[in-house]
């Protein structure tokens, strides 16, 4: 079992994280999220309410989040997030993922 999800991404170019099926899943389960201050993990996280977004190249900005966590002073930061979520389910995605694909 987890009790966290860290997710560190930069963006390479013009490319960037979009909102990645992994950090929803991992809402859904009631982790505590720690990502990167990129690309569409700014629209999933709020944060310091159901996670805690770090800039992605400050090393020092991840080890104190990381802190933070093992600390406790985090916690119910996952609840957060998966009463956030809640409505996004597979059931209620699939006609949008199934329009798009055409």
């Amino acid at each position: 079992a987890s009790d966290a999800f860290a997710m560190p991404s930069r963006a390479v170019g013009r490319r960037q994280e979009g909102a990645p099926c992994a950090l929803l899943e991992a809402q859904l389960a009631g982790l505590t999220v720690l990502a990167s201050r990129s690309g569409g993990l700014v629209e999933r996280v709020r944060h310091d309410v159901d996670g805690v977004l770090v800039a992605p190249d400050d090393i020092s900005a991840w080890r104190d989040s990381l802190r933070r966590l093992l600390r406790g002073e985090l916690a119910g930061m996952g609840e957060a997030g998966a009463e956030a979520n809640a409505h996004l389910t597979w059931q209620s995605l699939a006609p949008t993922i199934e329009a798009a694909l055409g």
